[in-house]
């Protein structure tokens, strides 16, 4: 999954392995591997801003590129940053500092 700077992207391998990788100068090279245990096959992934959730079989799995290992919850503020930077503000309109609760999840409408 690329990373909507179009430099970073995830890769999850069924067999437990998930790894980031850049993209700089026309060259790939692995970021952070880490093994995440079985990870079930024909999952959906999503992948932004460091973050990386991987669903499959009523499963969810998120890792960070600050904390490459599962995580239980996903910063707030990540969300909320993550969507505001994909509707098109800038990072010097937004404050998300005092949003520190952890969430297990979120939705997106496409509408």
């Amino acid at each position: 999954m690329l990373e909507s700077d179009l430099v970073y992207f995830w890769i999850v391998n069924p067999g437990g392995n998930v790894s980031r990788w850049r993209i700089l100068n026309g060259s790939v090279s692995l970021i952070q591997s880490i093994s995440a245990g079985s990870t079930p096959p024909g999952g959906s992934i999503f992948a932004d801003h460091g973050v990386c959730v991987y669903a499959a079989d009523q499963t969810a799995v998120c890792w960070g590129a600050d904390q490459m290992g599962p995580r239980t919850q996903i910063d707030l503020s990540d969300i909320v940053t993550g969507i505001c930077e994909r509707v098109g503000m800038s990072s010097g309109q937004l404050n998300a500092t005092a949003l520190t609760d952890g969430v297990w999840g979120f939705q997106i409408d496409n509408r």
